[in-house]
């Protein structure tokens, strides 16, 4: 039992350096700005190197707070899988014309193995003088690592 304990703790840290040009996640958070719901999405991001990369995520939450977002980012990996990236995006709600925003969100994606990855994500849309804010669990796939 020991050794095995012993083996998965001298693991992680080859699993931390596992950097994949393509990783896509699901998301699931919670949204607050003048009202709190659950929401539910995705993304898609892309290495360009170990350090500088871009995403697209998609978010639902079929509330009264926002029925979806989409927001296309440029990713920043300083450490690891650290990530932070910033972007345009557009917010629709029902009953009302499609808002423009910008995100400035976060994250990192602790390696569970075999390019599976589960980790925290936030995030905060402006909307004029407005405010959201993101917060949740992503778990995602990596694949093709990067060179």
């Amino acid at each position: 039992m020991r050794i095995s304990i012993l083996l998965a703790v001298l693991s992680l840290p080859a699993l931390a350096e596992e950097f994949h040009r393509h990783h896509v996640s699901l998301l699931l958070a919670a949204g607050h700005g003048t009202e709190t719901s659950a929401v539910i999405g995705g993304d898609y991001a892309y290495r360009f190197n170990r350090y500088v990369g871009a995403a697209f995520t998609f978010e639902h939450t079929g509330h009264e707070l926002r029925e979806a977002v989409g927001v296309g980012s440029l990713t920043i990996h300083p450490w690891k899988q650290l990530w932070i990236g910033v972007g345009p995006g557009w917010e629709s709600r029902p009953d009302e014309p499609t808002r423009k925003l910008l995100r400035l969100g976060g994250g990192y994606a602790f390696p569970l193995g075999h390019g599976v990855t589960l980790g925290p994500d936030l995030a905060v849309d402006f909307l004029g003088h407005d405010r959201v804010y993101v917060v949740g669990v992503a778990l995602g796939i990596g694949f093709h690592p990067v060179e």
